[in-house]
């Protein structure tokens, strides 16, 4: 029966084999793989294979975070444009003292500017003026 090397080959770059597992795997003569391998590079080709597929593995998982990212972001988006209603209707039905809606709104413009990628530096205040009329 004729060997297919380059099934031999792929099961050699693929894998963390060694040279002699492949072979017994195979039913071959160490030398005759050894041969085989040196002749194309075998290890050279292994080196590529695990370069290219960690690459690609790197970018998979970069661009899944990205997305992940991306939603967590438009969900606290969401949130923090709820958040400035509630404040509002709060606001005009004077429920809350003034201190209070001032935090909130402080509050939930952080999360909202931090969600457009703003960042918000604790030495970075945002100023809010809050007219309250009785």
């Amino acid at each position: 029966m004729k060997t297919d090397w380059e099934t031999v080959k792929t099961a050699y770059v693929t894998s963390a084999k060694t040279l002699a597992e492949i072979a017994a795997d195979f039913k071959l003569t160490l030398d005759v793989v050894n041969r085989h391998s040196s002749k194309e590079r075998w290890a050279e080709q292994r080196r590529l294979w695990r370069v290219t597929t960690t690459k690609q593995a790197t970018e998979k998982r970069s661009s899944e975070m990205a997305t992940d990212v991306a939603q967590f972001a438009s969900d606290s988006l969401k949130l923090a444009r709820a958040g400035f209603s509630m404040v509002l209707a709060d606001m005009k039905s004077a429920t809350s003292p003034p201190h209070q809606i001032a935090s909130a709104l402080k509050g939930f413009q952080e999360v909202g500017m931090r969600a457009l990628g703003e960042t918000t530096e604790t030495d970075k205040d945002i100023n809010i003026n809050v007219k309250y009329d009785k």
